[in-house]
C-alpha cells in the first residue's frame, strides 16, 4: 500500500495573507509583566540562598548561578496561580528533569513530590 504525504490547508494561522494580527501589548501590561518577572525573580532569589543547588529530583549539582528553569512548580501556576509564591510548591530541579515535567513525563521521585503537593495543598 503507497502512502501520500498529509496536505495541509491554509488556514487563517497560517496564511501568510492572514488578517489576525496580533495587537501589540499595551504600556500597562509590558509594565505589568516587568512588576510579575521582578517579583518572580526576588521570590526564586529567596528560595535559591535557603536551599541546597542540587536537582532534587537526579541529584546532579546545578550551577553557582539562579535560573529560572531550575524554579519548578509542583502545582502548575497556570492552574492554581494562588500557589505561585508558595515555596512549599517549589522544587529545584535541573533543565532536563523540569523539560521531561513539563512535557508529561515526570520521573519517579518528581510525581512522588507532586503527588505530595497536591495532598499539602488540597488540590
Amino acid at each position: 500500500m503507497k502512502s501520500t504525504p498529509l496536505k495541509r490547508k491554509p488556514g487563517p494561522i497560517s496564511s501568510k495573507r492572514s488578517s489576525l494580527k496580533k495587537k501589540p501589548p499595551t504600556a500597562e501590561k509590558i509594565e505589568v509583566d516587568k512588576e510579575r518577572r521582578d517579583k518572580d525573580l526576588e521570590f526564586y532569589n529567596k528560595i535559591w540562598q535557603s536551599r541546597p543547588h542540587k536537582c532534587v529530583v537526579c541529584g546532579v549539582n546545578l550551577s553557582s548561578e539562579m535560573k529560572t528553569a531550575y524554579m519548578d512548580h509542583l502545582i502548575e501556576k497556570s492552574t492554581h496561580p494562588e500557589l505561585r509564591y508558595e515555596p512549599n510548591n517549589i522544587a529545584i530541579v535541573c533543565i532536563d528533569d523540569h523539560g521531561c515535567k513539563t512535557n508529561g513525563f515526570p520521573k519517579a521521585k518528581h510525581q512522588s513530590l507532586i503527588e505530595q503537593a497536591h495532598k499539602q495543598f488540597g488540590v
